[in-house]
């Protein structure tokens, strides 16, 4: 890194306090070994110094890149705290989970975690994901990165959702199925049998009269929606012939621009 990138990232430390939409300089994989770091101090019940971290990963306490990859940390929700530094409930799930899906749950909060990532997801979830320049540019124009550094932003976003398993072979961004297939599914599903159970059938919208009829053996995807709700209901494996019906009975649906 050269004397230009630590003036610059220098700024936007300064910066970041004050932006609406914070953003990593370094990998989730990076902010992790920091997090390990901290967790192998001692930071899951104590705050670690500073400068005992710098000791432990073999840097100076005032290098740039240590400072910066303290910031990434931060911004991903894996450490805590400022001058002294603990795990986060995000970190404590990943290194100490209490359930199966506790560990990937973990790592999509932190990819979540930066705002400047979960505004991408939210605009881009379910859709194919754009170019690394097209998402660059809006990184730069709308969400305050700056221009010098909006190619990496993007790459690291970009890195960040195939490291986390949020891709898919044709380059579409899956992360609220990501999470269902990571165990909330499993949860929903289980409340809902429940609730057919206590309650009786509901009239199927549309075709008056007629029934929705309980079928064993099946997953639930429900998704609140204003005053009503979307359900889908899938096996519990679904092989490519039937994600692409899937896939093509959902781009049916999807409105037309009315302009």
């Amino acid at each position: 890194m050269n004397m230009v990138d630590v003036m610059a990232s220098s700024n936007l430390d300064q910066e970041q306090g004050t932006r609406s939409f914070k953003y990593p300089y370094y990998p989730l994989s990076s902010a992790l070994k920091l997090a390990a770091a901290v967790k192998d101090l001692g930071g899951v019940r104590t705050a670690i110094k500073k400068s005992l971290l710098a000791k432990q990963l073999g840097t100076a306490e005032n290098a740039a890149a240590f400072a910066q990859g303290l910031t990434s940390a931060k911004a991903f929700g894996v450490l805590d705290g400022h001058g002294d530094y603990s795990l986060t409930e995000i970190s404590k799930r990943y290194f100490f989970p209490t359930t199966e899906t506790d560990k990937s749950l973990a790592l999509l909060d932190a990819f979540a975690a930066p705002a400047a990532f979960a505004e991408l997801l939210k605009r881009f979830d379910g859709d194919k994901l754009p170019t690394r320049d097209i998402l660059g540019n809006i990184l730069h124009r709308e969400l305050g990165v700056p221009d010098s550094w909006k190619e990496r932003v993007a790459s690291l976003f970009c890195t960040a959702a195939q490291d986390v398993g949020v891709i898919d072979e044709q380059g579409f961004l899956r992360y609220d199925a990501a999470r269902h297939s990571s165990g909330e599914a499993s949860t929903d599903t289980q409340t809902q049998q429940e609730d057919r159970q206590s309650k009786p059938p509901v009239a199927d919208q549309g075709q008056k009269g007629r029934q929705r009829e309980s079928i064993p053996d099946m997953v639930v995807w429900t998704h609140p929606y204003k005053d009503t709700r979307i359900e889908v209901w899938t096996p519990p494996q679904m092989d490519k012939e039937l994600w692409d019906l899937l896939e093509g009975y959902v781009k049916l649906l999807k409105p037309r621009d009315s302009s």
